[in-house]
C-alpha cells in the first residue's frame, strides 16, 4: 500500500504477489493486485483478478466504489473516478450507485454518450432508493443536455421532479438542467418560471443564484429575440 501511494507500482507489485503466494488477505491482495496491475495498463491480468474478486468478495467492490466518491468530494480526477468505479463494477455490476459516480466523470469528460448509457444501465436496475433513481436521472438529463437533446432531458428533469422525497439541493440541480433545456427548445416563458422557482430555493448560495440569473437573463434576450422575429 505504501509502495502504491508512492507510485513505486513495480515494487508494489512485487510485494504484494508475495503476500498472495503465502494467502495473507486474500481478498485485500487481490483487490490491491487488480488496482496496480490496472494502473500499470494491465487490464486483462486485472481483469483477471477482478473476476475472483466478484465470486469469493464482491463487497470487495465497495473499496473502489468509496474512493471514487472521495474523489468526487474532493474535486479530484473524472479519469480516475471513472477507473476506480470500473474495477467495482466488473466484481459487481448490479449495484447501481457505481453507475452514478461513474457517468457523472464521463460527463466531466464530456463523454456523454457514456454517461448516458451508465445511467440507463443503473436505472435497469431498478433501485428502492429513490435518492439513488433521481440520482441516475439527474445525471442522464444533465448528459442528455450535453447531448442537446433538449425533450429527452426535459423529460428525465420532469420524472426527478415528480419524486415526493426530492431535497432542495437535489432540486436544484434537477432545475440547473431543466431551465437551459427550455431555453434549448425556445420556450422561454416556462424557463423563466424555471428560473424564478429556483432563485426561491437558492436565496443563501451567491454562486447558484448567479447561475440562475444568468440563465434568467437568456430567457429573457431569447423571448424579446423572438417577440421581435415574430413582429
Amino acid at each position: 500500500v505504501e509502495k502504491l501511494k508512492e507510485k513505486n507500482l513495480s515494487a508494489a507489485l512485487e510485494l504484494v504477489n508475495l503476500s498472495i503466494k503465502d494467502k495473507e488477505n486474500k481478498a485485500a491482495s487481490y483487490s490491491l493486485r487488480a488496482d496496480i496491475l490496472e494502473q500499470l495498463g494491465k487490464h486483462d491480468e486485472a481483469a483477471k483478478d477482478l473476476t475472483y474478486l466478484a465470486q469469493v468478495s464482491p463487497e470487495s467492490s465497495l473499496d473502489f466504489h468509496h474512493r471514487a466518491y472521495n474523489l468526487i468530494q474532493d474535486d479530484g480526477s473524472p479519469a480516475e473516478i471513472i477507473r476506480l468505479e470500473s474495477m467495482a463494477i466488473a466484481i459487481n455490476p448490479k449495484h447501481p450507485n457505481f453507475y452514478i459516480n461513474r457517468s457523472y466523470g464521463y460527463s466531466e469528460l464530456k463523454q456523454y454518450q457514456k454517461a448516458r448509457a451508465d445511467c440507463t444501465t443503473g436505472l435497469a436496475l431498478k433501485s428502492s432508493d429513490l435518492n439513488v433513481v433521481s440520482d441516475l436521472l439527474t445525471n442522464r438529463a444533465d448528459a442528455e443536455y450535453g447531448l442537446k437533446d433538449y425533450k429527452a432531458c426535459l423529460k428525465d428533469c420532469d420524472e426527478a421532479l415528480a419524486i415526493k422525497t426530492l431535497s432542495a439541493d437535489d432540486k436544484q440541480m434537477v432545475l440547473l438542467n431543466k431551465a437551459p433545456a427550455l431555453i434549448g427548445i425556445k420556450d422561454y416563458t416556462n424557463a423563466l418560471k424555471v428560473c424564478d422557482e429556483a432563485l426561491q430555493l437558492v436565496k443563501d448560495d451567491e454562486d447558484t443564484q448567479l447561475q440562475f440569473m444568468e440563465l434568467k437573463l437568456q430567457a429573457l434576450e431569447g423571448r424579446k429575440d423572438k417577440k421581435s422575429n415574430d413582429a
